[in-house]
């Protein structure tokens, strides 16, 4: 990245996880599946490899609170806001 004035800048904020790109063979896509419901926003998996929910809609606003780093919570807002939810970032 340039700056106006001509110097260069490294890229801002934190990169998540780096890991291969995944593939797999066009025959196996049929067997793919989106788990999507009214169930909350995805935040992870259990020790046993279930998908972990958040509910964040209600009928009210209301407050919550991340302890974690940037990345978490890039993603967290991400995919409330992409489920529909209003998201307003305090730091």
């Amino acid at each position: 990245m340039t700056a106006a004035n001509g110097t260069k800048r490294g890229l801002r904020g934190l990169r998540g996880p780096h890991h291969a790109g995944h593939t797999i063979a066009l025959d196996h896509l049929g067997a793919l599946s989106l788990p999507v419901g009214d169930d909350g926003v995805v935040i992870g998996d259990d020790g046993d490899g279930r998908p972990q929910m958040v509910g964040f809609h209600r009928s009210t606003p209301y407050d919550v609170l991340l302890i974690g780093g940037l990345w978490t919570a890039q993603v967290l807002a991400l995919r409330a806001a992409a489920t529909g939810a209003r998201v307003a970032v305090e730091t």
